[in-house]
């Protein structure tokens, strides 16, 4: 009797995850619109993650150097230290990039567009 009832549960799932994957592919659009909504939701924690992530070696290293330093008040903020640091270095470089390279970069880009036609 055991056996008989798992075997009718297991095609009762297995009808139900049917029918879910035919009502979500009937729907599609409507999924993807969801997906899409929910995407823009969760893009800015994504985006903090994702750069909580890559600044968390530098981070580490900047710390680690300061608790070596003999002061203890410099010593017992050092976490916050780093990390203005390594923000601060970060956004520095930022600045750099815009400032300096992106105009250098625009201006060989419309160089090569005005000898375009020449070339061809």
């Amino acid at each position: 009797m055991t056996k008989n009832w798992k075997k009718w549960v297991t095609w009762f799932i297995f009808a139900v995850c049917l029918i879910a994957v035919y009502k979500l592919l009937d729907n599609l659009g409507d999924v993807t619109r969801w997906i899409e909504e929910l995407s823009s939701v969760l893009m800015p924690f994504i985006m903090a993650l994702l750069i909580a992530y890559i600044f968390y070696l530098p981070c580490r290293k900047v710390e680690t150097f300061i608790l070596k330093t003999k002061n203890k008040f410099i010593r017992k903020r050092a976490r916050w230290l780093s990390i203005f640091i390594v923000y601060f270095i970060a956004i520095l470089i930022i600045v750099v990039i815009i400032k300096f390279i992106v105009p250098t970069v625009y201006e060989s880009f419309m160089e090569l567009a005005g000898a375009l036609p020449r070339i061809l």
